[in-house]
């Protein structure tokens, strides 16, 4: 069994330059967070747990709270190097602050009432030879406003903006070791896919002939890297490797997901 209690104190202040108004205000908070775990063998495992979370505020914002329940469970099978988890969870947040276009063009941030996720988490972690290992994800999540009122409108029973119903990933590497005067080199490829999700939190579209969702997508990503001398990597990250387009966001314009990206890294562990 785990216990913790956290306080959050802040103290802000705000000046606006071009009208010299300074803004202040305080705010603080206590939550707490608790687990069990039980070992029901050597190689299962459940736990419950309970959160609570406080957001940061703005001046003249409520801070956003809330609390998640979650029930999950973990198989670490002896025969194999591997682990298994699966969970489900429920949470809560209170005084949803979002930013929301207005219809000349201004984006500002409204608080929009109470909101609760439910959902179902699976992930699989696979050492299937020596050389080569397996992780793969899956996530459903149900999102609802459950009471909320955006500049009017009653946006109640909605689903979140920008939130994939569904979404899942999965990624494999294979490592040849070293030999000789040869480092470790180790390749990676994977992919991840992204369910349709709402635009807004009107979860209407934004002008007549324009769709409301957006589309799903699966996006590639892959990795290189090489151990130069011992504790020495130089790693080659590309994100989006075929550089595919899709509208993520749409408001005062359409925006798309970020497009290839390269990071090449190199590593020394003292």
């Amino acid at each position: 069994m785990t216990f913790g209690l956290r306080q959050d104190f802040l103290d802000l202040s705000e000046t606006n330059n071009f009208t010299g108004v300074t803004e202040s205000d305080d705010f603080s908070e206590t939550s707490l967070r608790a687990a069990l775990t039980y070992k029901v063998t050597d190689e299962i495992s459940t736990y419950a747990s309970y959160v609570e979370s406080v957001a940061p505020p703005t001046i003249g914002i409520e801070p956003e709270r809330g609390d998640q329940i979650e029930f999950g469970i973990k198989y670490a099978p002896r025969a194999i190097n591997a682990l298994f988890s699966a969970s489900i969870y429920e949470l809560n947040r209170t005084d949803i602050t979002i930013p929301v276009a207005l219809p000349g063009g201004a984006i500002v941030q409204q608080t929009i009432g109470e909101n609760r996720v439910r959902g179902f988490d699976f992930e699989a972690k696979v050492d299937v030879t020596e050389r080569f290992s397996l992780t793969a994800a899956y996530a459903y999540t149900d999102t609802e406003v459950t009471n909320g009122v955006v500049f009017g409108t009653d946006v109640t029973g909605n689903e979140f903006a920008s939130v994939p119903t569904n979404s899942a990933s999965i990624w494999a590497t294979y490592t040849v070791p070293a030999q000789g005067r040869r480092g470790r080199f180790t390749a990676g490829l994977g992919g991840r896919y992204i369910g349709e999700f709402f635009f807004d939190a009107f979860n209407q579209p934004v002008a007549p002939g324009l769709s409301a969702r957006s589309e799903d997508a699966f996006i590639v990503d892959a990795s290189l890297s090489y151990e130069i001398v011992k504790d020495a990597e130089l790693s080659i990250f590309v994100s989006n490797l075929f550089d595919e387009q899709h509208v993520v966001g749409r408001g005062t314009a359409d925006f798309f997901n970020p497009g290839r990206e390269i990071a090449v890294t190199l590593r020394k562990s003292f």
